[in-house]
């Protein structure tokens, strides 16, 4: 009945659903805070609509709600159900969004085609992890910014060391951040100490290069000798059989016509044996030299890679997931993850492979505070009387591409995989983002040359029709370590080294 509208102000009314504007064509601005409207709907009508705001309400997603709302510059969600902002590319003139005190993990992926975005707040959600602030670098017009915010509560980012700096040194073009405003000194001393940073770890990685360059360099000369050794032995194994050959030869040829053919002697055909067998072994010795030295290149390749990974990784989170080598012999907490893997250890498990018992001779602590953030909150939901204990848990990668199956966990955790049936396995998947990855033991078992983290183990192929594999866990050693021995013990220098 009244098409000519402008504007339209309804707030705490306990309107459940937004209806009736299908001919309100030329409206503007539209207000239902308050309300317990819980679906985004029936505004494709208002093709002129500029200013929405729908704060304190129970929407739980956008859905298609902002379909065709080319014209519209403010939106304000504040305060409803949102998990995330999908939804948000029917709106690619936006300027303006405020969906704090949602539920939201990750804006990763949501403004797309939102790029004339200036201002965002997003306080009072669950954003943890500064790769929220590197994909709101490629918003080049953002200027005010808000985790933190008086009205609306904080987001656990704000928790992590070297927000501030971070997100200064990412966001340049910021003029407002979590309410205060930011002048050219702020930027330039983020500046100043993310190249401080920078120059710090750039030094690092060049000393890990030459650290892995002196090792093959030191290895290659001991490779050498080793081979001299070989080629020593195997030239006089050799030069021995021929004058055996030889002495063989001559006493044939002259040995008389008609006498009676000479016995062979027992313990010279044994001794030419014994020379025959020694050629083998030298030959075999010379192969496993080989296989053996372009192990160790590729072992030394991928352990720098490795460091260089962990190292630019500490360095692209602002020093918030960081690798800390220990010692169970030194460090208290790698002792109680030794005695962890010795009391899941069954020499009964593990006697196809010819192992009696396991040493851990390095334990690797992952220190993750988005994660640990993301536990703790679970944990108080969960768990809200703090006394249950939860049993450590090993993670299982697919042991033929183990190393960065665990790298990719230990740097962004099980969130994105599927968890294994039960509620309280999903909970026990997240500590073990905390502690399982978070504390990665390298164990050697005797028998067995190659490493690995102890939470590794038998997983199966995963199905390619499913976008998502399972999580999988176990309290098993044997199972852990099952699938990375086996693949271990089938290639080709396992079955050299067996």
């Amino acid at each position: 009945h009244f098409p000519k509208l402008k504007s339209v102000c309804l707030i705490q009314q306990a309107i459940q659903k937004i209806e009736g504007l299908d001919r309100a064509a030329d409206l503007e601005r539209l207000l239902l805070n308050e309300n317990i409207i819980e679906k985004l709907e029936g505004l494709q009508g208002c093709r002129k609509l500029q200013k929405l705001y729908l704060s304190s309400n129970c929407i739980k997603e956008l859905g298609r709600g902002l379909v065709g709302l080319q014209s519209l510059e403010v939106f304000w969600i504040a305060e409803n159900q949102l998990t995330n902002l999908d939804g948000l590319a029917g709106v690619p003139n936006l300027t303006e969004l405020n969906a704090a005190s949602n539920k939201i993990t990750t804006v990763v992926g949501a403004f797309e085609q939102n790029r004339s975005l200036r201002n965002i707040n997003l306080a009072g959600n669950r954003i943890c992890s500064f790769q929220e602030v590197l994909y709101l670098s490629r918003l080049r017009n953002l200027q005010v910014l808000s985790f933190a915010d008086p009205d609306w509560g904080e987001c656990p980012i704000c928790l992590l060391c070297n927000y501030q700096t971070y997100t200064l040194y990412h966001l340049p073009s910021l003029q407002v951040h979590d309410c205060m405003r930011i002048g050219p000194e702020e930027h330039f001393a983020a500046e100043a100490a993310f190249s401080k940073k920078r120059l710090y770890y750039n030094m690092r990685i060049k000393m890990l290069k030459r650290q892995a360059a002196d090792t093959v360099r030191a290895a290659r000369l001991i490779d050498e000798d080793r081979r001299t050794s070989i080629a020593r032995e195997l030239e006089a194994a050799s030069r021995t059989q021929r004058r055996a050959e030889a002495f063989q030869r001559c006493r044939r040829e002259n040995a008389p016509e008609a006498g009676p053919p000479q016995d062979v002697d027992p313990a010279e055909e044994q001794d030419i044996d014994e020379v025959r067998k020694r050629l083998r072994v030298c030959q075999v010795e010379l192969a496993d030299t080989d296989l053996a030295w372009q192990s160790l290149v590729s072992n030394v390749d991928r352990e720098r890679e490795a460091h260089i990974k962990a190292l630019l990784l500490e360095l692209q989170t602002g020093g918030n997931v960081r690798f800390e080598p220990g010692l169970p012999d030194k460090d208290p907490w790698a002792t109680q993850i030794r005695d962890l893997v010795m009391s899941r250890f069954r020499a009964e498990d593990f006697a196809r492979f010819g192992l009696v018992e396991v040493k851990v001779h390095q334990v690797t602590r992952l220190h993750h505070r988005s994660l640990r953030i993301r536990f703790d909150e679970l944990l108080d939901r969960l768990d809200s009387d703090g006394g249950q204990k939860i049993e450590h848990l090993f993670y299982v990668p697919d042991p033929r591409n183990a190393a960065e199956d665990m790298r990719a966990v230990a740097e962004a955790g099980l969130a994105e995989l599927l968890t294994e049936t039960s509620p309280s396995l999903a909970l026990r998947a997240e500590e073990a983002e905390v502690t399982e990855s978070g504390e990665e033991a390298e164990s050697k078992d005797d028998g067995d040359e190659e490493r690995g983290p102890v939470s590794k183990a038998e997983h199966p192929a995963p199905n390619p029709s499913v976008g998502k594999r399972r999580v999988l866990l176990t309290n098993s050693l044997a199972l852990a370590e099952g699938g990375r021995l086996h693949h271990s013990v089938t290639t080709e220098l396992g079955e050299a080294l067996s």
